[in-house]
């Protein structure tokens, strides 16, 4: 396997693994006039059962067809996972965390193939279907809007550019508040004439939520001077942010709760030895004085956290960024 198609096999990995904070900026509606001091909630959530394990090796045998003897089966905490000789080839279930993946056989989008990819508004139909038909909806559809309509492509052996797939990430949207973090999440991609070659379904239905009392959330400048004590933390002293805008939105760390957080857009400028550098950036802080549960929100997703963060390691593969 060529490099550049190591590239491209692991990007396509990563993207069906999803990314650890989205921010909502390629949809069309702007949830950031969300008020702080709306009415908030914690949600509590149920395991989603939209994948059992006991149903999960007739689930693989439809989607892998007559590839499903050569997958290998494991126990892997919480579930099930099927693998086969080649790496971009998976099925994945863990029940008690409510996610499903997985990934048919991607050798043939190596290197020169040009895949028939079908326009973004097929491809959402496509998808739409595929989820609907194999009952991978959210229990809730209202609450599932799709936010980025992008792709994954490549280059090939002369340095032309090669679209390999449609790659549409649904998320979720409470009372018109965004849900952020690894949770709430399904990601479709869409290759040759209209399959679906991989899933990743990262999404639990809420129980019960429970308003929460303003004694039992903080004021906007305690979290203002807790994102500014986490820069300094980060990048070291001397480091300012420049906020952009701050808003509410709920965080999905793939646990029990969707619990309010503050997110601040910023631009981080530093001085390194005598060279500047200017990078956007991304804050999460818990707005609850008592969070339900760790938020881990700097440590979920590193490769989702520099994408948020404007850096990109994967210099030849690109997003293919389609607008609705």
């Amino acid at each position: 396997m060529k490099p550049l198609n190591k590239i491209l096999l692991a990007t396509i990995i990563v993207a069906m693994g999803g990314i650890a904070i989205l921010a909502f900026r390629d949809n069309k509606k702007d949830y950031r006039a969300h008020n702080p001091q709306k009415t908030l909630f914690l949600y509590e959530l149920n395991p989603s059962v939209a994948v059992k394990t006991n149903n999960f090796p007739e689930l693989v045998r439809r989607f892998a067809g007559n590839n499903f003897t050569e997958l290998k089966q494991m126990q892997i905490a919480g579930g099930l996972r099927f693998t086969s000789n080649d790496p971009s080839e998976f099925y994945e279930v863990n029940e008690a965390e409510g996610h499903f993946s997985f990934s048919k056989n991607l050798g043939r989008y190596m290197g020169n193939y040009k895949p028939s990819l079908p326009e973004p508004k097929s491809a959402q139909e496509i998808a739409k279907k595929f989820l609907t038909e194999n009952k991978l909806m959210a229990e809730n559809p209202g609450e599932m809007q799709l936010i980025h309509s992008g792709g994954l492509r490549s280059d090939d052996e002369n340095g032309n550019v090669i679209d390999k797939m449609v790659t549409l990430t649904y998320g979720r949207v409470l009372d018109g508040v965004p849900v952020i973090g690894r949770g709430s999440k399904i990601v479709v991609n869409v290759g040759d004439k209209g399959e679906v070659v991989g899933l990743t379904r990262n999404w639990k239905a809420f129980s019960k939520r429970n308003e929460l009392k303003p004694s039992e959330v903080k004021a906007e400048a305690e979290m203002q001077r807790e994102f500014e004590a986490q820069v300094i933390q980060q990048f070291g002293k001397g480091t300012k942010p420049e906020i952009k805008r701050s808003y509410m939105v709920y965080f999905d760390n793939g646990g029990k709760f969707l619990q309010p957080v503050m997110a601040y857009e910023t631009n981080i400028r530093l001085d390194k030895a005598g060279e500047i550098k200017e990078f956007p950036y991304l804050g999460i802080i818990e707005a609850m004085r008592t969070p339900r549960e760790k938020l881990n929100l700097t440590g979920v997703d590193a490769v989702g956290q520099r994408k948020i963060n404007g850096s990109n390691p994967d210099s030849k593969t690109q997003s293919l960024d389609k607008e609705d």
